[in-house]
């Protein structure tokens, strides 16, 4: 009797592991490979560090996870021309911006660093950064396997 419930427990867990989803924080390279994969929840910060290629100015992107999109939540930089690109404190701002998923790319030797609640992610050149509905199998299948470059 102990070994059926036994069973039937594990095969619904099993069964609900391949039904469920969640949403994922989902790094890839050019060439779609996974290198860097956490579960995403409301409120979530991820930080985008870099330095702008045209000023050659440090600038930090601040993006939340507000449903299933990442919206744009501030950029801070100490450069007049990076602000002015972004609209910042000007009457010809963008609006809300946001996103599902998001392409860096970097020319040079230039880098992008990536935060997520002020915890490190991962740091590349080019690469997609995107919020995804995984199944929970998936997930817990990605996370066990070491992620390589």
């Amino acid at each position: 009797m102990r070994w059926t419930l036994l069973l039937v427990a594990s095969l619904g867990l099993f069964a609900s592991l391949a039904y469920f989803k969640v949403q994922a924080l989902v790094v890839r390279t050019e060439k779609g490979k996974i290198v860097a994969l956490m579960v995403a929840k409301q409120g979530d910060v991820v930080e985008i560090h870099h330095v702008n290629s045209i000023f050659d100015a440090p600038v930090t992107e601040l993006l939340e996870v507000r449903g299933k999109e990442l919206h744009l939540a501030g950029v801070y930089t100490p450069s007049h021309g990076v602000k002015e690109y972004y609209g910042i404190g000007t009457a010809h701002s963008a609006g809300e911006r946001r996103w599902r998923k998001l392409t860096f790319m970097s020319t040079g030797a230039l880098r992008f660093r990536v935060c997520v609640n002020e915890r490190f992610l991962f740091e590349g050149q080019s690469f997609s950064l995107a919020l995804e509905d995984l199944r929970v199998a998936q997930l817990v299948f990605r996370l066990c396997r070491p992620l390589s470059f």
